[in-house]
């Protein structure tokens, strides 16, 4: 899957972004640069984390499966704290993202991925219908960006994804305490083979990247 446009690069955008204060804008989009790179180290090093330090990794890389299979050998109160101000505060970032460059990014995917686009313009008509009830249903990244794009309150939006984690994150640790027997099986089995896992896992990621990275590169030098 290709990564969306480079919000830095005007020549990948169909449009101009929206007008708001420059601070902002750099505040937005560095903070969007900083979740993308924690999420990726998180991700890289997992399995060392999900074994010797799970709160570091929901803390870098608050992700479901994560979560769950945490659950089995971590206090979830604590996983509890630390996954939804992790995750609330990246969709905040993500809500602001959608306010620069939702329609942007949505005319892009069109360009780029015409299925994938035609699923987001959908959701995007959704959102402008149900407004913040839909984000707390579904408080994931793709729902944020489009609840700023269409214009959805900012406070309406925030509390309905702090609501809607608070209930995702529940109920993943619920599921994982159900399934911790089965779990605990695999990250004991994990911990035996704990180095190879992880170079395997970093490296993957690490490819991951590079060749999204050249996909913009790529896409830049293409009249």
């Amino acid at each position: 899957m290709q990564d969306p446009p480079d919000p830095g690069d005007e020549r990948s955008s169909p449009a101009a972004p929206r007008a708001v204060p420059p601070r902002l804008r750099a505040a937005i989009l560095g903070l969007v640069g900083f979740f993308t790179l924690i999420t990726a180290l998180g991700m890289a090093f997992s399995p060392y984390l999900l074994v010797e330090h799970p709160l570091v990794l929901l803390a870098l890389a608050p992700e479901a499966q994560f979560l769950a299979l945490a659950a089995a050998n971590a206090d979830p109160w604590l996983l509890f704290a630390i996954t939804v101000p992790r995750r609330v505060i990246a969709l905040a970032v993500t809500y602001g993202f959608g306010v620069l460059y939702g329609p942007v990014t949505i005319a892009w995917m069109l360009g780029r991925m015409p299925r994938l686009g035609r699923l987001l313009r959908w959701l995007e008509r959704q959102q402008r219908r149900l407004g913040a009830p839909l984000l707390f249903l579904l408080p994931n990244y793709s729902l944020s960006m489009l609840a700023g794009s269409v214009g959805t309150p900012l406070r309406a939006a925030l509390g309905a994804i702090l609501l809607g984690q608070i209930v995702q994150t529940a109920a993943t640790l619920y599921f994982g305490q159900l399934l911790s027997i089965w779990t605990q099986l695999l990250l004991d089995w994990l911990a035996e083979r704990l180095v190879l896992a992880t170079l395997i896992c970093a490296l993957v990621i690490g490819l991951q990247r590079l060749w999204a990275a050249r996909e913009r590169l790529w896409g830049r030098a293409s009249p």
